[in-house]
């Protein structure tokens, strides 16, 4: 029995999501995709106050080349 009613308290979860995305504006197609998207994250445990760890030599690095980058495009006389 208790199944049923998780099932069913499921079920309303997701509806209440559908037409929270559908709220927002998004088409009915998007909303029933975000709808399963956040109930997947549900029953993995996740919540919003996960935090995805940065990888700050990968973001070194690219600070390191837009610098570059934006060196060598001032010093070519394109910005004056």
């Amino acid at each position: 029995m208790a199944t049923v009613i998780m099932d069913g308290n499921k079920q309303w979860c997701r509806l209440a999501w559908r037409l929270e995305a559908l709220r927002a504006g998004f088409t009915p197609e998007v909303a029933n995709r975000l709808a399963f998207w956040r109930w997947l994250a549900a029953q993995r445990g996740e919540n919003d106050q996960r935090v995805v760890p940065l990888d700050t030599s990968r973001l070194d690095n690219a600070v390191t080349q837009l610098e570059a980058s934006f060196n060598a495009w001032t010093t070519s006389g394109k910005l004056s």
